[in-house]
C-alpha cells in the first residue's frame, strides 16, 4: 500500500513545489523624485558653466601664460621648480594674498601646511605640489574651488572667485 501511495504523493509535491513565486513590488515604488534637489543641482552646474567660460576670458584678458590645472583653476609659476615633493611627508610655510579679480586685497595669511591633509584650499595644496622653496605663484579659482557659496564669512562674498598670490616662504 506504500509503495502505491508513494509515487502519488511524490507527484503531488512536485506539482506544488513547481509554483513561481510571485514578484515582489520594489521597496521604492513609492518614493517620489526629489525634485527640489534634482533642480538645485542643475542651477549649480549652470552656474558653474557660466563661471568657467568667464574666467577663460579673464585670464585670456591677462595676456599672461596662465595654465588650467585638472581641477579647473588656472595657475602661473613664477618660477620653474625642479624639486619633486612628497605629498605625505612634505611641510612648508607659505604665505598668501586673496584679491577679488578687480585687484581688491580680502585676506593676507601665513600658514604652515603639510601636503596630503588638507589644511588649505585644495588650488593651493595642488599648486604646491609644482613649487619649491622661494617660489611664487599666481592662481585664477573660481568659486566652487575655494570659498564656495558661503564665502569666508569676512571680506570674501559667496560665489566669489578670486585671484591667490601664492608664495613658499620655506
Amino acid at each position: 500500500m506504500f509503495s502505491k501511495i508513494l509515487p502519488l504523493l511524490i507527484i503531488v509535491l512536485l506539482v506544488f513545489s513547481c509554483k513561481k513565486q510571485q514578484p515582489q513590488l520594489p521597496a521604492n515604488k513609492n518614493a517620489e523624485k526629489d525634485t527640489v534637489r534634482m533642480g538645485m543641482v542643475e542651477i549649480n552646474r549652470k552656474l558653474i558653466e557660466i563661471e568657467d567660460s568667464t574666467l577663460t576670458v579673464y585670464v585670456k584678458n591677462l595676456e599672461l601664460p596662465f595654465v588650467r590645472d585638472s581641477l579647473g583653476y588656472w595657475y602661473r609659476l613664477h618660477s620653474e621648480s625642479t624639486a619633486k615633493h612628497s605629498v605625505t611627508d612634505s611641510v612648508f610655510t607659505i604665505e598668501y594674498k586673496v584679491y577679488s579679480l578687480d585687484g581688491k586685497l580680502l585676506k593676507q595669511k601665513t600658514a604652515k601646511i603639510e601636503l596630503g591633509k588638507k589644511q588649505t584650499i585644495s588650488a593651493i595644496e595642488n599648486t604646491l605640489k609644482k613649487m619649491s622653496t622661494g617660489s611664487a605663484a599666481t592662481l585664477i579659482s573660481p568659486w566652487y574651488l575655494v570659498y564656495g557659496t558661503r564665502g569666508d564669512g569676512e571680506k570674501i562674498e559667496p560665489y566669489q572667485s578670486v585671484r591667490i598670490e601664492l608664495q613658499v616662504i620655506n
